[in-house]
């Protein structure tokens, strides 16, 4: 299962890069994912839909566009299945 979702996250990357450019692969180690929001980062407008704005290392980089992870707020499968 983790292979086929690999596999369908990258196919989806594409149309996204071919949109705004070559971010790498998106993950928190990869320094072209850094690059690429270090060169996009303005402070003064709102961060792309699909930049996960909880992962930690953003504060370093785009601390406005960071947010803290809230947890708690959504349920989990175990909160329906208690029921």
């Amino acid at each position: 299962a983790s292979i086929i979702a690999k596999v369908t996250r990258d196919h989806n990357l594409i149309p996204l890069k071919k949109h705004i450019g070559d971010f790498g692969s998106g993950y928190v180690i990869d320094p072209s994912t850094w690059k690429w929001i270090q060169e996009n980062y303005d402070p003064n407008t709102p961060p792309p839909i699909f930049i996960r704005r909880s992962w930690g290392n953003l504060r370093k980089i785009a601390p406005k566009w960071h947010t803290i992870k809230r947890r708690g707020k959504h349920k989990s499968l175990l909160d329906y299945a208690r029921r």
